[in-house]
């Protein structure tokens, strides 16, 4: 199977996880097993904010996500050993949009997962 055609299906996993909020069967068909998820903040610093490894840890973290909250993803570029998948985020009147830098295990699941938001505008001061 092409690169294409294994990061598609894996995304959609992704987002299925992403959407139910952690359920651990979402989580399951999405990550391999010892998977990580680094998550990097809304700033210029390099280093991820969060990291989980295994399929609870990262339940865990997308439990902690807002109900309500839509991802959708964009077409993914392949470079430098992954791909790089661009992302929109919305809830309510909150936009913001990153990207994701995945590596896929051997079974097409997802190995490895960046999660690198934009940083967000400076608050308006009146």
């Amino acid at each position: 199977m092409s690169a294409p055609d294994r990061i598609e299906p894996a995304i959609e996993r992704w987002l299925h996880a992403l959407h139910a909020l952690g359920e651990p069967m979402f989580v399951q068909a999405a990550f391999a097993e010892g998977a990580v998820l680094e998550r990097y903040g809304w700033d210029d610093d390099p280093r991820p904010k969060e990291v989980f490894q295994g399929h609870t840890a990262i339940a865990q973290w997308l439990g902690r996500c807002p109900v309500g909250f839509r991802f959708a993803a964009g077409a993914a570029e392949s470079r430098d050993g992954g791909h790089h998948v661009p992302y929109s985020v919305t809830l309510d009147d909150f936009r913001n949009q990153g990207r994701w830098r995945v590596i896929l295990a051997d079974d097409g699941r997802i190995q490895t997962l960046e999660h690198h938001p934009t940083p967000l505008p400076e608050p308006e001061i009146p």
